[in-house]
């Protein structure tokens, strides 16, 4: 019995030294990662600011900091600005950068803007026309004219990319592959001309997030929590519960360590008892014997005949 109750301390030990070394991470995480801010948004795991340890965000998600803007360097895209991050949703608003600002419509019919860290968030097809004439009537579906699509003696326009050849207005021909634009616009789907109109005005897009991490961090903020890594464990997983740097880690040694206690407190006792119950049985045998012994009548003395008749 005392060699069951050393290994079961010595495993409910390890069980306690293990968490108190994932608090001690944890607690990293929450000291260095933590309450970022830039450009007044929160930056938060899978995001991180770029002067954070590189746990603190996914890969390709690093903010920095630049004039009061929080920046965003995406591939393909380039660095731009980060209006709004909603994490609930892994959404990210952004602004395009300088590259983009001579005419946005020219660069986005070049770009592929799906990469494996995110893409346009509800698109539809995009075709540019460049017309010999303006068009007079213009139908839906058709939006301009651009004037940063035109060249002289030409007219760009910007068309949805369901029209087929026959439905393209007389004069105009198909400038470009067809490409992607975003529809998504504050928390709305537009008609195809109102979202070119949008880009063209403020040069905004949506992106969603599709790393596989994004599907936990989702999962965190829905259930109203935030989502961390733990190098040990190599993990992402939902922070339950406001945390405080030490605080954290301490809660969770002392729950470790008191809920050994308790189960040594119970084996102890359990071992008592048994012990217990062992010498109280000792102790009845031994009674009983010596009442046996105590209560044995002795033998009576032999008598022959021959003293019968004396």
């Amino acid at each position: 019995m005392s060699r069951l109750l050393c290994t079961l301390f010595l495993v409910f030990l390890r069980a306690s030294y293990i968490e108190m070394t994932w608090a001690d991470e944890d607690d990293d995480f929450i000291k260095d990662c933590t309450n970022a801010t830039c450009g007044g948004l929160p930056i938060r795991y899978p995001f991180r600011l770029q002067t954070t340890p590189s746990y603190c965000g996914a890969p390709g998600l690093e903010v920095s900091c630049s004039a009061g803007d929080a920046v965003l360097a995406l591939p393909r895209i380039g660095s731009c600005k980060v209006i709004d991050i909603e994490y609930r949703y892994g959404i990210v608003r952004i602004k395009l950068g300088e590259s983009w600002a001579q005419c946005p419509l020219r660069t986005l019919s070049s770009t592929n803007l799906t990469s494996p860290i995110y893409r346009p968030l509800g698109t539809v097809g995009l075709l540019l026309l460049s017309c010999s004439k303006e068009i007079t009537q213009v139908p839906e579906g058709i939006a301009g004219p651009i004037s940063c699509l035109g060249s002289e003696g030409r007219f760009g326009y910007a068309a949805y990319s369901y029209y087929s050849m026959d439905e393209i207005p007389a004069g105009c021909n198909v400038d470009s592959p067809v490409s992607e634009i975003s529809n998504y616009i504050n928390g709305d789907y537009y008609p195809f001309n109102g979202a070119v109109q949008y880009f063209m005005q403020t040069h905004e897009m949506y992106l969603r997030v599709t790393m596989p991490v994004i599907d936990i961090c989702t999962a965190c903020e829905t259930a109203n929590e935030h989502c961390g890594f733990s190098r040990r464990r190599n993990k992402t997983y939902c922070m339950s519960g406001p945390h405080h740097g030490p605080n954290f880690k301490l809660i969770v040694g002392l729950s470790s360590g008191g809920f050994v206690m308790v189960v040594l407190a119970a084996l102890l006792t359990l071992l008592y008892v048994i012990r217990k119950s062992a010498r109280d049985q000792e102790t009845r045998v031994k009674m009983l014997t010596g009442n046996l012994q105590s209560l044995q009548i002795p033998p009576k003395p032999f008598v022959s005949s021959l003293d019968h008749g004396n």
